[in-house]
């Protein structure tokens, strides 16, 4: 525990992160009930689908166009059809 003065010093120090976690939850609560966070969350999940299509239109496979995107297959494939349901 280098860095910290005894357990002492690492309690004060938990201590206080945890407090910063909490009142970034709090926020994220705040912001949820507003619907700005959904909306955003929302808005990178399509990016996503985007950006795999893209690739996928490039000639990677879907393994490989997933992978560089960051979601796995079964996300993307859920994402997609309700994309595709909803343009219907």
């Amino acid at each position: 525990m280098s860095g910290f003065k005894g357990i002492g010093g690492f309690l004060a120090w938990a201590e206080d992160r945890i407090a910063q976690e909490h009142a970034q939850h709090l926020l994220m609560e705040k912001n949820l009930e507003k619907g700005e966070f959904l909306d955003h969350f929302r808005e990178n999940r399509e990016d996503m689908v985007d950006e795999v299509n893209f690739l996928r239109s490039k000639g990677y496979t879907i393994e490989q166009a997933c992978n560089e995107v960051g979601i796995s297959r079964t996300s993307y494939y859920k994402r997609n059809k309700k994309r595709k349901e909803a343009d219907v």
